[in-house]
């Protein structure tokens, strides 16, 4: 009887004082939106706050978010420097700070919209130094970046919806130019559209790390800890395997045929070409419905071609982090037999685009420089200005 009094007292104090320790990760998942990642355990009961955040639901930030990605060995190259943050800040419209929809309002005036991935949002690249952000300074204009990663051209056209919707209330002028950058992420979409309906039998679980599970079912505690940890231990934390990690992740066209995912697409196919380029004739037609439904001009659209780094002999970091395109038998390609595969279904994204009388943006690749690239698309502060400048001059712009 003692032995069950003492157990029950346990169990007691034990529920008593999970009950702060819970509330405060209900409290987190509910309200800190911008710290998720999607997928932790508790995330589909929350995920109604995004399903009704209109921002986010059409190809945008959240909103409001406030957040830094430290990074050590991938703008330097000393062991010594210490890990930096760069600062990631969003508007009540989900667009990226200081190039943001707020700052737009207050100015009275918006003359460039730019809509992409993660190119565009350049997460890692100090705030101000974005590409949108460094084409209103070699401009003296005003821009917005209302880039997410991840997005492809049905993404975007969202957005365009929304932003010019939000134009249309607060009583702005249109802007009169829209540049929209998204063939990175629109033939990985496509690929994986083709995936899901034809799967590989070559699929493999992957082990999940004990701090990833942690991360994903306690996100609050586990921000809190990462908090402490780069208060107290910022300048002896090394982020070494930083750039290995980066090999593996964040450039969807290289899961295809990789060994294990299970994802087998079929690059040299014809039929797959075709298909491809239908794909994007669809979004043509949805992305000329919201043009219509604005009355905004097709001529003051811009489609511009991210440019990758296939072809370069390296990239920033110290180690060569690119993402290597598989063949369909699962071998590991070369950076140039990489660039070809992908270059071929830029090169469908663009000719469709002309072939509507849309204006292409392209970026010279005899001045791409390895200086400019993180990995086999994301881009350097370098790179940022780089792309800003070409942008400036494609449009015609004169710079400071």
């Amino acid at each position: 009887m003692k032995i069950a009094r003492t157990i029950l007292k346990a169990c007691s104090l034990v529920f008593a004082y999970s009950i702060p320790f819970f509330g405060f990760e209900v409290f987190f998942q509910h309200n800190q939106r911008e710290f998720l990642n999607g997928d932790e355990l508790l995330y589909p009961i929350f995920s109604y706050v995004d399903r009704g955040n209109s921002p986010f639901q059409s190809g945008l930030q959240r909103p409001n978010i406030k957040r830094e990605s430290p990074h050590q060995f991938l703008f330097e190259y000393d062991n010594s420097t210490p890990v930096r943050y760069s600062t990631f800040e969003t508007d009540k419209f989900g667009t990226i700070k200081p190039s943001d929809m707020e700052a737009g309002i207050a100015a009275g005036k918006v003359n460039t919209v730019f809509c992409g991935g993660s190119t565009t949002e350049a997460n890692l690249v100090w705030a101000g130094q974005r590409p949108p952000d460094v084409f209103s300074d070699l401009t003296g204009s005003t821009s917005i970046n209302a880039a997410r990663s991840g997005k492809d051209i049905y993404g975007c056209i969202k957005t365009i919806d929304y932003i010019l919707e939000e134009f249309t209330k607060n009583e702005l002028t249109f802007p009169s130019r829209i540049v929209i950058a998204n063939n990175v992420n629109t033939i990985m979409t496509y690929g994986f559209s083709l995936i899901e309906k034809t799967p590989s039998p070559q699929a493999e679980s992957q082990p999940i790390s004990l701090r990833t599970r942690f991360r994903q079912s306690l996100p609050g505690t586990y921000y809190i800890v990462y908090s402490i940890r780069k208060s107290f231990f910022n300048k002896s934390k090394s982020m070494r395997d930083q750039v290995v990690k980066l090999r593996n992740c964040c450039h969807g066209a290289a899961y295809f045929n990789r060994p294990g995912t299970g994802s087998l697409f079929e690059w040299d196919s014809e039929k797959i070409k075709e298909g491809y380029s239908s794909y994007v004739e669809r979004s043509i037609t949805r992305l000329s419905e919201v043009l219509k439904k604005h009355s905004y001009p097709q001529n003051n659209i811009s489609i511009a071609i991210e440019p990758n780094s296939y072809s370069l002999s390296g990239v920033s970091p110290i180690d060569d982090t690119r993402q290597l395109l598989h063949s369909s038998d699962g071998r590991k390609l070369s950076p140039q037999e990489s660039g070809k595969l992908f270059d071929s279904y830029d090169r469908i994204y663009q000719k469709t685009f002309a072939r509507h009388g849309f204006h292409i943006i392209s970026f010279p690749v005899k001045s791409l420089k390895s200086e400019f690239f993180i990995d086999a698309v994301h881009i350097t502060p370098e790179g940022s200005r780089a792309i800003a400048s070409n942008y400036a001059s494609a449009l015609g712009k004169n710079t400071k």
